[in-house]
């Protein structure tokens, strides 16, 4: 019985830490840090990937899921990764990304826990018009 309240209480704990974005064990030495927004019916839900190694952060995998109102096929999802004020890592993805999953490989960029650790994904979702964006954010960390 006590066994399995410690489980429950686990597994309620893993739920609220990726509802609130907090970096959890993805597996065994990888973590993953979150974030999600929404602009005009539009969603972008991100999480990037990174491991411990001599006490920095080395920087795997950033991957997102565009969803919510029909766009055209030509959404953007720019990320910038820092370490403290500096940047250490951005891409910007071309103007083609469609609705669903999209990824990217962080090429082992490197952070320091002790900088405050701060990682933006920010969308551009293509419309008539004026195109909606929104940032998320995982920050100091």
């Amino acid at each position: 019985m006590l066994i399995t309240r410690w489980r429950a209480a686990g597994a309620v704990a893993a739920a609220i830490a990726l509802a609130v974005g907090v970096p959890t064990a993805a597996e065994a030495g990888n973590y993953t840090a979150t974030g999600s927004c929404s602009a005009s019916g539009n969603n972008l839900n991100a999480q990037a990937t990174y491991s411990d190694s001599g006490g920095y952060h080395v920087w795997k995998l950033a991957s997102w899921t565009i969803n919510g109102t029909p766009t055209g096929g030509k959404n953007n999802v720019n990320i910038r990764l820092y370490s403290g004020a500096t940047q250490k890592w951005a891409w910007n993805s071309p103007d083609s990304m469609p609705f669903g999953n999209g990824h990217t490989g962080m090429q082992n960029a490197k952070t320091r826990p002790i900088d405050h650790e701060s990682i933006f994904w920010t969308a551009i979702f293509d419309r008539s018009g004026v195109d909606p964006q929104c940032t998320a954010a995982r920050k100091n960390f």
